[in-house]
């Protein structure tokens, strides 16, 4: 028996990254037009590295 290994998501796409951060399609754009969030894109799609909105969120701290 085969065994597979799950793999984890690493890309979001912007739709999946406001759901993911429970924001707002207009916060994601003045993220990306602040430079406060790295992003990617191909083709039409935005794409966000889930590390980058977990970086984000973490500036954020208080302690």
């Amino acid at each position: 028996m085969m065994h597979v290994e799950e793999i984890s998501k690493r890309w979001l796409s912007n739709p999946e990254a406001q759901k993911y951060l429970g924001v707002s399609a207009e916060f994601m754009k003045d993220l990306r037009e602040q430079a406060k969030i790295h992003w990617y894109k191909r083709g039409k799609t935005i794409w966000y590295e889930i590390k980058d909105l977990d970086s984000f969120v973490l500036k954020g701290k208080v302690v």
